[in-house]
């Protein structure tokens, strides 16, 4: 949806900022994991995986990213951007992506052949 006078919802995804980078890396996540097993995915998984990024995109994120325990609240905030956005719904300690998340999923890219153009 193109919304560019922010009209249509408060909630805007993706957002600028760490806090808009970790909600898309983490949809993207559970885009990719949507069709394994369907149980949904553990926060303690995302919390690893927040760990992991914050390492990788050091020089972009604040610094406070780093600091131990920081993966907690950065999860929360997205998941509940995601939540109110209707793409995921949470039962217990696990994430289960809704359909609509999958619009956020990455393909492989295709690179036109010689033939195609």
């Amino acid at each position: 949806m193109v919304d560019p006078r922010d009209d249509l919802t408060d909630v805007r995804m993706p957002e600028v900022g760490t806090d808009g980078h970790v909600a898309l890396l983490i949809t993207e996540y559970l885009a990719a994991r949507a069709d394994d097993d369907g149980g949904g995915c553990p926060v303690g998984e995302l919390h690893a995986l927040v760990r992991r990024l914050a390492r990788e995109h050091r020089a972009y994120w604040r610094r406070s990213t780093r600091d131990p325990g920081a993966e907690v609240g950065l999860v929360e905030h997205a998941l509940e951007r995601l939540q109110a956005l209707r793409l995921i719904r949470r039962a217990g300690d696990a994430v289960h992506p809704l359909p609509a998340l999958a619009r956020f999923g990455m393909a492989a890219p295709t690179l036109p052949t010689e033939a195609s153009t």
